[in-house]
């Protein structure tokens, strides 16, 4: 039979030491993830699309809130109720939306013949939109009305009060600078059929009357002829807007 001490030396003998083989550090284990990560997107080729689809949800949401080219927020729908060739304009179901807020809700526009108005409320209740979609016709006013938008004030210059209004007309003094630009080259039949079109966009816009329209919406203003030959700067904030 064995001794005590042969027994006691087996027994010592079955209890295994912890092999490095199966025991590993934890610098050990974060290399290891970083390899099965580094494998798997070698193996997967585009790490199962998950990149492809990440970027294609950025993409989408970049977009969100972006206005599309052209697109200046305003919704506008109105009738017509007065006769078309009515001196007087009146729309009713006039409705207007700014970034889909309800400024104006079937609301009823009234502009008679003669008449000034003003507008009257606090920053940000939809006065500007209104002028803008009036001026842009986002609602039916009949084409024999002229309509002029001042939305900010004349810059301060040398120019007079009457020049500032007749270049507000930005088509017009285009098509006279082309014109002349025209007139000093070598005439061809290209040309020459350009300029004829020229000339005869200048006439329906009634280029021989622009000042005369540009001094009576002045004096409508309340400008006198001594203030509409007045230079820009000369005038305070309130008479250059």
């Amino acid at each position: 039979m064995p001794s005590a001490r042969v027994k006691k030396a087996a027994k010592s003998a079955g209890k295994k030491a912890p092999s490095k083989s199966t025991t590993k550090t934890e610098e050990e284990l974060g290399e290891d993830v970083e390899n099965s990560e580094e494998n798997g997107v070698e193996e997967n080729g585009d790490d199962n699309g998950v990149e492809e689809v990440t970027e294609g949800i950025k993409k989408m949401t970049s977009k969100v809130g972006e206005d599309k080219p052209g697109d200046n927020g305003r919704s506008c729908t109105g009738v017509l109720a007065s006769h078309p060739q009515s001196r007087d304009v009146h729309i009713d179901s006039f409705t207007l939306l700014y970034h889909g807020h309800d400024l104006l809700v079937d609301a009823r526009l009234e502009l008679n013949h003669g008449r000034r108005y003003g507008l009257l409320g606090p920053n940000g209740c939809g006065k500007s939109t209104m002028l803008k979609a009036i001026a842009e016709r986002d609602i039916p006013v009949p084409a024999h009305f002229d309509m002029y938008l001042l939305d900010r004030e004349i810059a301060a210059s040398d120019m007079t009060a009457l020049e500032a209004v007749m270049e507000v007309d930005k088509e017009k003094a285009r098509l006279e600078a082309e014109a002349e630009e025209l007139a000093g080259m070598e005439m061809t039949d290209e040309i020459e059929h350009r300029l004829n079109d020229v000339y005869e966009r200048l006439d329906q816009l009634d280029s021989d009357t622009v000042e005369a329209r540009a001094a009576s919406i002045l004096h409508g203003l309340g400008f006198t002829g001594e203030m509409q030959r007045m230079k820009t700067r000369e005038f305070s904030g309130g008479w250059r807007m």
